[in-house]
């Protein structure tokens, strides 16, 4: 069944997250200025009911073009029994079957949008980036249980040093591949 505001929609199919955490420890980033609360705009926030609300409107607002991507045919992906999410790159696999192929869906036109992984750039690899053109307009990593969702939003990140190094390599990311739209799953 075709799905038009799929770009609203969650996944429907079950998880099972281990727990295990990434890490992040790259050497080039230990160089990169670290993110104060004041450089730091997350546009996510917890309602008082305990659920998080996402707004967008920080990466691309709404234009006229919209009107003409929803109206291309997209569907939600396969159901499955279950995700385990236990390794990084079942964690991919999850985001690339049950986030991007659906927002893809939305870019074969009004622009084309295209998904690269892990293209080198000097030494420095990111997980993905969203390409329009020859222009790279979002890039993101893949991080897993790592990210302290409360701390990042209460701004109390600067004292936690797996959150700060967290973010100095999510900069020096978009320092490298010169995106400051950017991403952490």
């Amino acid at each position: 069944m075709n799905t038009p505001d799929i770009l609203f929609e969650h996944p429907n199919n079950h998880v099972d997250n281990t727990g295990n955490r990434s890490s992040t420890d790259k050497s080039w980033a230990a160089k990169v200025p670290p993110t104060t609360k004041s450089q730091l705009r997350i546009h996510t926030r917890f309602i008082p009911d305990g659920r998080v609300l996402a707004d967008w409107s920080a990466l691309f607002p709404e234009r006229s073009d919209d009107i003409l991507r929803r109206s291309q045919p997209s569907f939600q992906p396969n159901p499955r029994a279950a995700w385990k999410l236990d390794t990084e790159a079942d964690m991919e696999t999850y985001f690339c079957q049950e986030i991007v192929a659906p927002v893809l869906s939305k870019y074969t036109q009004y622009p084309p949008v295209t998904l690269q992984c892990k293209v080198d750039r000097g030494g420095v690899i990111v997980d993905y980036h969203f390409v329009w053109k020859d222009r790279i307009v979002l890039i993101g990593e893949i991080k897993r249980n790592l990210i302290r969702v409360a701390t990042l939003l209460d701004g109390t990140f600067e004292k936690k040093s797996d959150q700060v190094k967290l973010l100095k390599e999510l900069r020096g990311y978009a320092i490298e591949y010169e995106c400051p739209q950017a991403f952490l799953f």
